[in-house]
């Protein structure tokens, strides 16, 4: 039976007012009571302390720490220890970086039975660049909720603040300029996961409200705010093997991680989306998949009004006579400033929100570069300007070799971005795509089957074999150098086997 705002309270009545004892409080892992509880926390903050006692003053780094495992279980228990082990011997894992410990305890050794104080294990550490992220891991399918790994690793990274220097000289690493950034790491088929998909301000305001405390909290102490990432894969089988005594992830293990910005509201993801990161577009990606994902309308208008600003000054430069002394270096810097940066980390990004509203965007950022990735963004929907810019698109195909022979040329497209259009287009109803199956059909390239079954749901078969058969019957020309003849027999044949089978 669900409990109520009042049974939570008598709950909290009953703890021990510091932050290990309340993320140990067995309410704080149902999901179902996060906003409730949040509300509590958040009310009785100044309340709740931080216990030193009993806290490891140095050696946080463990010789014995090799991500090896136990042989006493099978590899089908994917515990959240065994997933931390696997992920500590990847070494690298981007974007939070090179994982150097895993499991870093933080309870003083040897301590007297009869007062003995625990204090947790920090999952995993990992730096990047001028940043230690101290980690707070849930593993897959886990039905705790953000909440938990919030207060978690919230109170690890406040227990390291009281002994930064002894921690940081354990791993032998600079105080100079590093920042300790404590973040938490789930994977979306997880109850956190999935949380964290759905941050908004309405459902999660005093979730929300309570990591602003959190941060400010930490930030007090010269520790950074929390940081949220997500991994997106789904394990299926047996994700985990053992290789030289290691625990380690199957090989067809291809980790995909977003970070996560649950902020109050779109401005703050605005503000990153403006800044001017150099090389790094990894903080302006993820800024933008958040503003996109958690306030839509707010993401549409804000990439519309900014990429159209920028396509204005590229067109009054383009206006100008190029003669003039500096017109080059003015377009270059237009064209590698942070709105160009901008325009192409929404492109990268953009198949994953299918929305109406950007498709006219879409199509006026077409160019042969960007159409890999913008055909599948606007080929979700069917109109005749969307099936036009597709055509187009496929006329545009980037070119990836030419045979000459004594002046006799074929061309061969590329394939990845020919295969990509041409299933955009065999995804169409309208006759308006026939021209450019056909032409795919010549070239050969790209599974002709698909194309060859498209083809017959919107022509009959006589059709296509009168516009086929006098190119697989035209003379053999030695100057020909292209595959069209083969490809039209290839055709002519398949459909006759149909026609025999049938």
């Amino acid at each position: 039976m669900a409990k109520n705002s009042n049974q939570l309270k008598t709950e909290f009545k009953k703890i021990k007012k510091n932050w290990y004892d309340v993320y140990n409080w067995k309410s704080v892992k149902s999901k179902g009571y996060s906003e409730l509880i949040s509300e509590i926390i958040s009310n009785n903050f100044s309340q709740i302390t931080i216990n030193s006692t009993g806290l490891r003053m140095d050696n946080f780094k463990l010789s014995e720490h090799i991500g090896g495992m136990s042989n006493n279980t099978s590899l089908d228990q994917v515990t959240e220890k065994r997933i931390c082990r696997a992920i500590f011997n990847l070494k690298d894992f981007p974007p939070l970086g090179h994982i150097i410990d895993y499991e870093v305890p933080l309870t003083a050794p040897n301590q007297p039975k009869n007062k003995k104080q625990g204090h947790g294990d920090i999952d995993l550490i990992a730096k990047d660049n001028q940043k230690l992220l101290l980690i707070e891991a849930k593993k897959h399918k886990s039905d705790e909720s953000i909440l938990k790994a919030v207060l978690e690793a919230f109170t690890y990274s406040r227990k390291v603040g009281f002994r930064k220097i002894e921690f940081l000289n354990s791993y032998k690493l600079s105080h100079v300029g590093l920042k300790i950034v404590p973040a938490v790491l789930v994977f979306k088929d997880s109850a956190s996961g999935r949380q964290l998909l759905s941050f908004n301000k309405k459902e999660n305001q005093q979730l929300l409200l309570l990591i602003s405390l959190l941060n400010k909290d930490l930030n007090n102490i010269g520790i950074e705010n929390i940081e949220f990432y997500i991994i997106n894969n789904n394990f299926i089988n047996r994700p985990l093997e053992k290789v030289n005594e290691k625990l380690v992830f199957r090989k067809f293990i291809k980790f995909h991680i977003d970070q996560i910005f649950p902020f109050n509201n779109s401005k703050e993801l605005i503000h990153y989306c403006n800044q001017d990161f150099n090389s790094n577009n990894k903080i302006i990606r993820d800024s933008l998949i958040s503003l996109l994902r958690y306030y839509k309308n707010d993401g549409i208008n804000y990439a519309i009004n900014r990429i159209k600003v920028y396509q204005k000054k590229l067109l009054k430069l383009s206006k100008e006579k190029p003669k003039k002394p500096d017109f080059q270096k003015r377009l270059n810097q237009l064209c590698s400033n942070k709105d160009a940066k901008f325009i192409k980390t929404f492109i990268s990004i953009i198949d994953q929100f299918p929305y109406k509203e950007l498709v006219p965007l879409l199509i006026n950022l077409m160019s042969p570069g960007r159409n890999i990735l913008i055909c599948p963004a606007i080929a979700k929907f069917e109109n005749n300007e969307i099936l036009k810019s597709l055509i187009h698109a496929y006329d545009q195909l980037p070119i990836e070799s030419v045979r000459d022979m004594d002046g006799a040329k074929s061309v061969k497209y590329d394939l990845t971005y020919e295969s990509t259009i041409i299933q955009c287009l065999c995804n169409m109803k309208s006759k308006l795509i026939v021209g450019s199956l056909k032409k795919s059909l010549l070239q050969g390239s790209y599974s002709k089957e698909i194309v060859l079954d498209k083809l017959k749901s919107l022509l009959s078969e006589n059709d296509i074999i009168k516009y086929y058969k006098p190119i697989a019957e035209a003379p053999n020309n030695i100057w020909d150098t292209s595959d069209k003849k083969k490809n039209a027999n290839w055709v002519l044949n398949r459909i006759n086997n149909d026609v025999f089978e049938n």
